[in-house]
């Protein structure tokens, strides 16, 4: 009888001994889980996803709308000297790319000096982030306005009815400090000074130093 009772106990014993390591095990699985969703739930990182570095070209032709005199400027490889990135509210963010410091310009602006102006804009709920900027496309949730800034005045992307639509900005990459992108934007109506030839096309990729 004392044997029965023994044999009991030890097998109630071990019985404790499996459930305790099971419930242990589950546990432990049940932090890797949480560690995983957590590293999911972060997002892509900048320098993952931003490995272009910029590279983009700016034709301006024939193009007088509101300027001076007419806008002729062509560069194949935009050197940028200086470049800034503000998201304004988090449905607006200003982009600025330029190819000439603040000292170049204290005597002015000359032909050959150009600032690309960007504005994004989301709607509807929407934040700026990655996805398709339709210039000055308002019905759209995403959307942008390009600028290019001389020193003859202020060229846009000027579009009449049976053109192709000008083109988008797209943003691979959003944050408060770092983006990146392309342009693909053009207007060509040579015979037209208020459209010209308009194109700015190529990757773009401003970070915090």
């Amino acid at each position: 009888m004392k044997k029965t009772s023994l044999s009991v106990a030890v097998l109630m014993a071990a019985a404790g001994l499996i459930f305790t390591a099971c419930g242990n095990k589950a546990e432990a699985g049940s932090t890797e889980g949480t560690d995983a969703k957590t590293e999911e739930s972060s997002g892509p990182e900048f320098s993952k996803v931003c490995t272009s570095d910029t590279k983009f070209g700016v034709l301006v032709e024939n193009y007088k709308y509101g300027t001076k005199e007419p806008v002729a400027f062509k560069s194949p490889d935009f050197t940028v000297k200086q470049s800034s990135w503000k998201m304004l509210t988090d449905s607006t963010a200003e982009l600025s790319i330029c190819n000439y410091t603040e000292e170049e310009i204290i005597a002015g602006r000359t032909n050959e000096q150009m600032e690309v102006k960007i504005y994004l804009y989301a709607k509807k709920g929407k934040k700026i982030e990655a996805g398709n900027y339709p210039y000055l496309e308002y019905k759209s949730d995403l959307y942008s306005k390009v600028n290019l800034i001389t020193a003859q005045g202020i060229v846009w992307f000027n579009w009449s009815s049976g053109m192709p639509e000008p083109g988008t900005v797209t943003i691979s990459y959003a944050d408060k400090n770092d983006v990146c992108g392309t342009f693909a934007l053009a207007v060509e109506k040579p015979d037209n000074a208020t459209i010209g030839t308009v194109r700015l096309n190529g990757s773009f990729k401003v970070e915090k130093k």
